[in-house]
């Protein structure tokens, strides 16, 4: 996928800033809504989660393993 392991080293970063965002923002929708829009917008959010690990983490982790976080895995 990408193969300068700089620029993989940046997007995955930025990736994982953006899971943490969305991951802080079903708290913020859990704490502040009614659990039916909570339970919506958690199952919409675990779709972009999924996509962004698919389609982009995981292809440039197998590319650049050393860029695993410690303690995960591509499973």
């Amino acid at each position: 996928m990408i193969e300068d392991k700089n620029t993989a080293t940046e997007v995955v970063t930025l990736l994982y800033d953006a899971n943490r965002s969305v991951n802080d923002a079903i708290k913020i929708v859990q704490a502040n809504c009614s659990a039916e829009v909570f339970s919506t917008f958690r199952r919409g959010m675990a779709d972009v989660i999924y996509t962004l690990f698919e389609t982009a983490i995981v292809p440039i982790c197998k590319q650049h393993p050393e860029l695993i976080p410690e303690g995960e895995t591509l499973d």
